[in-house]
C-alpha cells in the first residue's frame, strides 16, 4: 500500500491533520489531500475539470493556512468535488496549483 502523505486524528472537539513529503510541493498537496478526504471520498468524484488555485502568506504556516482557507473556499463558492490536488510552486510566500475534480 501506498504512502498517503498524510493522516487524520481526532481532536477535543474536531479532527487534525497531519502531512509530510519529501518537498514543499508535495507537503502542500499532502495537506490538502488530506483536508478534501474529510470532505469527500476522492474516489467517489470524476476528474473531468481543472480548478487553479493560488494563495499567498507572509510565511510557511501562514501560507499553508492560506493555501488550504483558498481550497476550502474555492471548493464551497464553486461547488467543486475535488479529486486530487498538484501543487507547482511554493516559493517566497507564495503557493499556485491545480485542483482536479468536477461540479458538485
Amino acid at each position: 500500500m501506498s504512502d498517503p502523505g498524510f493522516e487524520s486524528f481526532e481532536t477535543t472537539a474536531d479532527v487534525g491533520i497531519m502531512a509530510w513529503g519529501e518537498t514543499l510541493e508535495e507537503l502542500f498537496a499532502n495537506a490538502a489531500r488530506g483536508m478534501c478526504s474529510l470532505m469527500i471520498d476522492a474516489g467517489t468524484v470524476r476528474a473531468t475539470a481543472i480548478l487553479t488555485l493560488e494563495a499567498r502568506g507572509s510565511d510557511l504556516p501562514s501560507l499553508l493556512v492560506a493555501w488550504l482557507n483558498e481550497l476550502l473556499y474555492r471548493c464551497e463558492t464553486e461547488e467543486w468535488a475535488p479529486a486530487d490536488v498538484r501543487v507547482a510552486a511554493v516559493k517566497d510566500g507564495y503557493v499556485s496549483g491545480e485542483l482536479t475534480g468536477e461540479p458538485a
